[in-house]
């Protein structure tokens, strides 16, 4: 009788254990969702306020790029951007290129201007006797959350949304195309000579 007591004692003994374990295991587990789920919501609310908070940047200082596809040599040879303001033209440029034909699927160019603002209209205009203008504006910036091994920590980068703008008022769909431009320029006043 005293060894069948003595594993009756020991048996609960055991059971009770696992049990406690497989609660606190349970409540490990249970919190570490919680955790997450409150994250994530976070994370979507984060996303909003901050990036609200990174699109008050007044001035674009990082080069957006421009991709073309369909053009000929001829066309990319000088890319002409003008960058208008209020209707007239504070400042224009003309890139030369001299794009091979492997390059002309997918070809890229930086904006030539340091800075401008983001209200400001960029005009890129193609050479040749097909010369096709397009208007691009809605640059901004969003906030880029920081992630870790756990989730969302609670930190941000404000970044430059390169790529995503619009093109004679449409949204931007990865590349300029033949297509897609105008065939004349309404034209801005020029600035004036005298500043």
């Amino acid at each position: 009788m005293a060894t069948s007591a003595r594993q009756s004692w020991f048996l609960k003994g055991c059971l009770g254990l696992a049990a406690v374990m497989g609660l606190a295991g349970a409540v490990l587990v249970g919190g570490y969702y919680w955790s997450k789920q409150r994250r994530e919501q976070q994370a979507t609310l984060d996303e909003v306020r901050y990036s609200a908070l990174c699109d008050t940047a007044r001035y674009i200082t990082e080069h957006p790029t421009v991709s073309f596809d369909g053009f000929s040599p001829a066309e990319l040879r000088a890319l002409t951007f003008y960058l208008v303001r209020g209707g007239r033209v504070v400042r224009d440029t003309t890139v030369q290129n001299r794009p091979a034909a492997e390059e002309l699927a997918g070809f890229n160019i930086a904006v030539p201007f340091v800075r401008f603002r983001k209200t400001d209209t960029l005009v890129v205009a193609t050479a040749g006797r097909n010369r096709r203008f397009y208007h691009l504006t809605g640059f901004h910036h969003y906030a880029a959350l920081h992630y870790g091994m756990l989730g969302y920590l609670g930190s941000h980068d404000c970044r430059f949304a390169d790529g995503d703008y619009l093109v004679n008022g449409r949204p931007h769909e990865g590349f300029l195309l033949p297509s897609e431009g105008l065939r004349a320029l309404a034209s801005p006043a020029r600035r004036r000579a005298a500043r």
